[in-house]
């Protein structure tokens, strides 16, 4: 299973903050690296296919999920969940409502072999499909899901992830938790005071992107912080690794006491914006981004070991959506040319040897 990622949150932030995102055009694969470390390439170009939504018109995308090695889940802002097999819609789970297994607002998905499961952070609710039927097999309710932004079904439990937050929230407050099928909800050792996030007032909210699973290793990286956590599954056991990304906290700081403009620093690019997290067998990829207003934003893969040591640190520009075996997955808006269907997916593959 791959985990999704959110696709347009870095969009939305462009949006909330006044930026003018532009983009670097240049792709230097070799900035940065620890010494005799793996060589890291990205290929320039891959296959591409147009997401064929005849079914269904997408609406803007907000989500995306592999499934197996041909089939893709995508969730829209209407919001809605399609399901693609070969880039082809074949059919949808579930509807807008207030009634059982409807959602009103789609915070995360996950799927295990046979099942698909939709976050409502709305409603607080998670609601369990058929993932080959899309009969609605049920759903689960507690009050914590109405702060969850992540999910992932585990055995006997789902795992809930956290990641909205500002200058207010107490350092206590614990970012992961597990809500057990029996409804009782166990804490899990990692606070906001551990990821340390730069202080501004605003929430700053960036959906479930910074999640990435491997097999029995969960990595996590929060908005504004340089903190990357793993999670190991089987004990439980959470610890974190400074990722040394750009971040100026004395300026955060001096702004949020003075009254001063946290949006002008993020602007201006005074601070490096985890995007993205990717986990493979031997890697974990975290992609992120410096907002500059009047040139080029900076754009960053960073590539770390599964024991997070850095590796090596690539200028990237294309902001890959979610990893499947050794490609990365890249959406797009169509042009003009292919306006029957409004998105297409590239694959590319990434390689670190």
């Amino acid at each position: 299973m791959v985990k999704r990622a959110s696709i347009l949150s870095v969009g939305i932030l462009c949006l909330l903050l006044f930026l003018s995102c532009k983009r670097e055009t240049d792709i230097d694969t070799a900035d940065s690296s620890t010494g005799d470390s793996p060589e890291v390439t990205i290929a320039d170009s891959g296959e591409t296919h147009l997401l064929r939504d005849d079914l269904k018109p997408l609406d803007t995308v907000m989500m995306i999920e592999a499934v197996g090695d041909s089939a893709l889940i995508v969730v829209d802002a209407q919001p809605s969940v399609g399901y693609f097999a070969n880039h082809v819609m074949t059919r949808t789970y579930g509807r807008i409502g207030r009634g059982p297994c409807e959602y009103l607002e789609i915070s995360n998905i996950d799927t295990n072999s046979d099942s698909l499961f939709v976050l409502d952070s709305a409603q607080a609710k998670i609601i369990a499909y058929n993932l080959n039927t899309a009969e609605c097999l049920g759903e689960t309710s507690h009050p914590i899901l109405q702060r969850a932004h992540y999910l992932e079904r585990l055995d006997g439990s789902y795992l809930t992830g956290r990641i909205y937050y500002r200058v207010g929230t107490p350092d206590s407050t614990v970012l992961l938790k597990l809500v057990h099928d029996n409804g009782t909800v166990e804490d899990l050792s990692l606070t906001k005071g551990e990821v340390n996030p730069v202080p501004v007032r605003f929430p700053f909210d960036l959906q479930g992107i910074n999640f990435a699973r491997y097999g029995n290793r969960i990595y996590a990286a929060f908005p504004l912080s340089g903190m990357l956590a793993k999670l190991d599954l089987e004990t439980h056991k959470i610890s974190t690794y400074s990722m040394d990304l750009v971040l100026n906290r004395k300026a955060f700081e001096e702004a949020t006491s003075d009254s001063g403009d946290a949006g002008d620093l993020i602007n201006g690019g005074m601070v490096e914006i985890v995007r993205g997290v990717f986990a493979a067998k031997n890697w974990v990829g975290v992609s992120t981004i410096r907002f500059h207003r009047e040139e080029p934003n900076i754009e960053k893969f960073h590539v770390f070991t599964p024991e997070r040591k850095l590796i090596r640190s690539l200028n990237y520009q294309d902001n890959p959506s979610i990893i499947r075996g050794n490609e990365l997955l890249i959406i797009d808006a169509t042009g003009p040319a292919e306006s029957r269907y409004g998105y297409q997916v590239t694959y590319r593959q990434i390689s670190v040897y």
